[in-house]
């Protein structure tokens, strides 16, 4: 989609204007079903431009100088969080449902089994039953893909090392700028992960996964994902 034409389709599609963020307009992208067939024209640029300048036009700012800067400055990265060490997971030996067969009767439950009551089943022992352990050396980070056009979050991460951690004071900064899009995130368990900063790392610490400038960008029903 050429850059006057989205320009005229954020200028008069209203369905958007009450959502407080781009974040909320990317959200409710499927709400409305007659903008289903413009959506459907867009390519990850596109997306990513209608949600932060229909959010920004509220704003009476310039749409096409703002169209114009988003396609210079926006970049992908990835941060990290550490939510807990050594969390809980799913136990090996059960797979997570708290029993094991009974190797008495082999699981039949036959002739009134005198290890398992003839349920067939005894409760793990690994777990005592409740089919989670604790795991060791391990840490539940969660993952959150972001796009951004805002050049001070970009300059800043251009500078830092991976995993490295970023400060409080800069991480609620860029949440409260709302010049974002979060476009995937995830909880993934690391084991032995061997970064030297990570090891140094808390519960509650954000971290640098990654940043990238200028991803290619594309869509499906919708939702933006990088190359």
């Amino acid at each position: 989609m050429n850059k006057k034409t989205l320009i005229k389709v954020v200028e008069n599609i209203e369905y958007f204007e009450g959502y407080n963020s781009p974040q909320e307009i990317y959200l409710n992208l499927g709400t409305y079903s007659d903008f289903q067939s413009i959506l459907k024209v867009m390519n990850g640029k596109d997306v990513m431009l209608f949600c932060f300048l229909t959010y920004e036009r509220r704003f009476l700012v310039d749409l096409s100088k703002l169209y114009d800067f988003i396609i210079s400055n926006y970049s992908e990265f990835t941060i990290g969080e550490i939510l807990n060490h050594n969390p809980n997971k799913e136990c090996y030996q059960c797979d997570g449902g708290g029993n094991v067969g009974c190797t008495q009767c082999y699981g039949d439950g036959e002739v009134d089994c005198s290890d398992c009551g003839g349920d067939g089943e005894l409760e793990c022992n690994i777990c005592d039953g409740e089919g989670e352990i604790k795991a060791v050396n391990e840490t539940l980070v969660k993952m959150t893909r972001y796009l951004s056009y805002d050049i001070n979050f970009t300059k800043k991460f251009e500078n830092m090392e991976v995993d490295e951690v970023i400060s409080p004071e800069f991480y609620n900064r860029l949440m409260n700028r709302k010049k974002f899009l979060v476009i995937n995130d995830f909880d993934y368990l690391f084991e032995d992960y061997e970064h030297l900063n990570y090891k140094k790392m808390e519960e509650g610490d954000v971290f640098l996964v990654h940043e990238k400038s200028q991803p290619k960008l594309k869509h499906s029903s919708g939702k933006i994902s990088v190359w």
